[in-house]
C-alpha cells in the first residue's frame, strides 16, 4: 500500500516539473538572476 502511494507521489511531482519546465518556470527558479539578464 505504502508503495503504491509513493509510484502515485513520484508521478505528481513528476507531472508538475514537467509542467513547469515546459512552461520556462525552471530556469526562473533555478536562477531568476539569469532570467532576468536574458529580458534585458
Amino acid at each position: 500500500m505504502s508503495k503504491e502511494k509513493g509510484v502515485l507521489l513520484l508521478t505528481i511531482i513528476n507531472a508538475i516539473i514537467i509542467s513547469v519546465a515546459s512552461m520556462g518556470g525552471y530556469e526562473v527558479i533555478s536562477d531568476p538572476k539569469a532570467e532576468k539578464q536574458k529580458q534585458s
